[in-house]
């Protein structure tokens, strides 16, 4: 939220540093004590920095700061106690004021409260500065710094961002995020795929946990989550498994003392009809039981005929403050989803080039709708502890147990070769496919983070160790090809299933076991910042054979991580940084040697700049990186088979965000050049530019109109071909606000463009991306 307060006080300019905290939004002060590092030097510069850190707001006249010094702060204090000691020797005194603010002023002018005319904005300035995620803190770096302060390329979306652009799966949620390719494989009700900077190896984490990603594991709904976040480029000296492109965390919605509660009510395109409810606060007088109970219920169809895409969760939570040392939250969640593959494997000659009878319809279903299915659920549930140890240190740990399964029956078109082309009449001869898998992870993250000064340095460290295990079973597989019927791709005739045929066998399951020690340290002096990471890590791959001696696989690995940045006066920090990746991958390549895979690796040297204006109203980011990899995970020359290759990629991305009173717009542009090493190919399936504009304006009455244009340039398949050619989509949203109540109209491609998002390879299968849908909303609040 802002509030821009307009004062005059003896006739001089009052400057408002604002960053709110979510115990601001009633005007009430921060009681509680909490550990702050400030470091000694500029005062303006520990002031603003004690303000995003502490979600204060501050109001004081710049030219009494100037040239005044402070000796900075280390320990556990109250916000009112931590601005005092900054501000000693310093001639100014301390004031509250109006909406939970605090005044700066000299002695003589403060009194013991004081209210000061202002003007208030309005909700459409309040909203504003949601875009401006360069102050959010970040979870995902492990440094316990805010996105601008660290040396590294980090997105937050967070979820009114989410809320006003309509989105609904994680997909829609990054398609406004530079350097990422998002929803890669087109319309797909299996998984959200995505690319960060060309290299298609991402890494999912929830809370700073390893979680599922692919077709087998659960698909996240985004209205479990408070945001999501994106590190760009390799972190395995945070994470041990973290991709050289980056990784995705998406964070859950956790109990909040404050009561808030809404019901959400959605219908749209395709018949889709969904219901959801968050509910959180307190369940006892003292605040020390809190709860949350966040739910969702989805019935719906798709662009493509038969196919479903229904969906239920439940995610209780519970918080148990024993003191105010100590927080336990214990989080439950529990998912199914209801669907058939989305993806239609369709032919290239008939979806990116016509056939003799023509383009197929994007709404063809090619399976059988009485026999094919992708069902999944799981179960998931996590522990977070944090305690404080000292004024400079606290312990915190992170548990999660999560199991998952999911039943696949499948018919699609055959796999490249002449045979995937359908004859003049349009009949072809389909594939039918069978697999249950199940999947059972456990995570867990122990570390100490300490907040301390050693001479001229401030230090921000996390020192830890964590755990994972992963459990891949493969049931039930059937691969017949030829054998799924005849099937004519324009006139669809159904229940021509081959039951008969279907002989199903196991697969070799996976195990995966990974313990990791790291150390990761911010450290500043003066205007100076360095973040530093190192990590050791011992890895097991055991491949469970059906018929033969398990194969294991064992080795270990050191990575690390270095970033420094200068951060100027003005707002301008600039930085280099050089990381390394190190992704254990599971499983074998799909032929027939079963060669176990190995661990995909890689190093990454960027440069970038990062602003944040003093009004908090204008940001940029820019970054040019260079990406070597070896052992990248790519489709095979076998169906279902992968092969091992590496990667090269040099790049550029910047993002610019700016807020007026009523208007916000965000753009984004991304520049690759990215190729498969040794191959001189380009990689698949990754555009090579991708640009994306977003802007919102708020009308007086409540009224608040959304629009924006995506662009992605062309694609090439798998060994250069075949060429997908660019595509431009627009997107739209009109919203109405009053008391409780917020209703909102969404459209994704507003223009119901057709296009092909992908293919494999010359004369593969290929995918087409999403038609246009239009959602409505209504959202009470209480």
């Amino acid at each position: 939220m802002l509030k821009i307060n307009i004062v005059c006080l003896l006739g001089g300019a009052m400057v408002s540093q604002t960053a709110y905290a979510e115990s601001q939004s009633n005007g009430v002060i921060e009681t509680d004590s909490k550990i702050f590092s400030v470091p000694a030097g500029q005062l303006h510069q520990a002031l603003d920095s004690f303000a995003r850190r502490a979600g204060v707001n501050l109001t004081y006249d710049a030219a009494l700061l100037q040239g005044l010094t402070t000796e900075g702060i280390n320990g556990r204090y109250t916000v009112d106690e931590a601005l005092s000691m900054l501000l000693v020797n310093s001639g100014l005194q301390l004031s509250h004021i109006g909406s939970g603010g605090y005044l700066i002023a000299s002695s003589g002018e403060v009194k013991s409260e004081i209210t000061l005319p202002a003007l208030i904005v309005g909700a459409a300035a309040e909203k504003n500065t949601s875009i401006m995620s360069l102050n959010a803190p970040s979870s995902i770096s492990k440094f316990g710094t805010s996105v601008k302060e660290t040396p590294a390329s980090i997105s937050i979306i967070d979820k009114d961002f989410i809320r006003e652009t309509g989105a609904k799966t994680v997909d829609e949620a990054l398609l406004y995020t530079p350097g990422v390719h998002s929803g890669n494989s087109g319309f797909s009700t299996r998984a959200d795929w995505i690319t960060i900077r060309g290299v298609d190896d991402l890494v999912n984490y929830r809370d700073g946990l390893r979680s599922y990603g692919g077709e087998g594991g659960p698909r996240v709904n985004v209205y479990s989550l408070d945001n999501i976040e994106v590190l760009k480029g390799p972190s395995a000296a945070m994470y041990g498994q973290g991709g050289l492109g980056g990784i995705l965390n998406t964070t859950t919605k956790l109990p909040q003392a404050d009561s808030q509660h809404e019901v959400w009510l959605q219908g749209g395109s395709y018949d889709r009809k969904q219901a959801a409810f968050d509910s959180t606060g307190a369940l006892t007088d003292d605040g020390k039981f809190l709860y949350r109970i966040v739910g969702l219920q989805r019935d719906s169809d798709t662009q493509v005929d038969y196919v479903n895409d229904d969906s239920y969760f439940l995610a209780p939570s519970f918080t148990w403050k024993p003191s105010d040392k100590t927080k336990v939250t214990l989080h439950l969640h529990h998912q199914e989803d209801d669907s058939i593959m989305g993806e239609q494997f369709l032919p290239q000659s008939g979806s990116l080039e016509s056939a003799s009878r023509g383009k197929i319809s994007t709404s063809t279903f090619v399976g059988e709708p009485d026999w094919d299915r992708l069902d999944k659920d799981t179960t998931e549930m996590s522990l977070f502890i944090d305690h404080t140890l000292t004024d400079t240190w606290q312990l915190s740990a992170s548990a999660r147990q999560s199991e998952s399964s999911s039943t696949f029956r499948s018919h699609r078109t055959p796999f490249f070769s002449a045979s995937n082309q359908p004859n003049a009449d349009g009949n072809i001869t389909r594939i039918v496919r069978t697999l249950d898998t199940d999947n059972k992870l456990t995570n867990l993250d122990v570390h100490l983070k300490g907040n301390f000064t050693t001479g001229l340095t401030q230090h921000s460290m996390s020192v830890g160790i964590d755990y994972f295990k992963s459990l891949s079973e493969s049931d039930n597989f059937f691969l017949g090809i030829g054998q799924g019927g005849e099937f004519n791709l324009y006139e669809p005739s159904y229940g021509n299933v081959q039951s008969e045929v279907v002989n199903p066998f196991d697969l070799n399951d996976s195990e995966i076991k990974q313990t990791g020690l790291y150390l990761a340290d911010h450290i500043t002096l003066n205007n100076w910042s360095l973040s530093i990471a190192l990590r050791h890590d011992n890895y097991q791959n055991t491949q469970l054979n059906v018929d033969a001696p398990n194969i294991t696989h064992k080795e270990t690995e050191t990575t690390k991580q270095a970033g420094i940045m200068y951060n100027f006066d003005n707002g301008i920090s600039p930085y280099v940084s050089y990381a390394e990746s190190f992704t254990p991958n599971t499983g074998n390549d799909g032929t027939a040697a079963s060669n176990i895979l190995k661990p995909t690796k890689g190093e990454q040297r960027e440069l970038g700049i990062k602003y944040l204006s003093p009004e908090q109203d204008v940001g940029l980011t820019f970054a040019y990186f260079d990406i070597e990899q070896e052992n990248r995970i790519s489709d095979g020359l076998t169906f279902g088979g992968v092969q091992q290759i590496g990667a090269a990629v040099k790049g550029w991305e910047i993002e610019a965000k700016k807020a007026w009173q009523n208007l916000t717009l965000q753009a984004s542009y991304t520049d690759l050049d990215a190729q498969d090493k040794g191959a001189d190919t380009r990689i698949p399936h990754m555009p090579e530019k991708l640009a994306t504009l977003w802007g919102q304006y708020q009308l007086p009455m409540g009224i608040r109109l959304g629009a924006g244009v995506r662009y992605k340039g062309n694609i090439v398949g798998a060994g250069d071909g075949p060429l997908l050619p660019s595509v431009t989509l627009f997107d739209a949203t009109i919203g109405y606000s009053f008391d409780d109540w917020n209703f909102s109209l969404d459209a994704k491609n507003l223009t119901d463009k057709t296009y092909v998002a992908r293919c494999r390879s010359e004369n593969a299968e290929c995918y087409y991306g999403d038609r246009r849908t239009i959602t409505a909303n209504a959202m009470y609040s209480f």
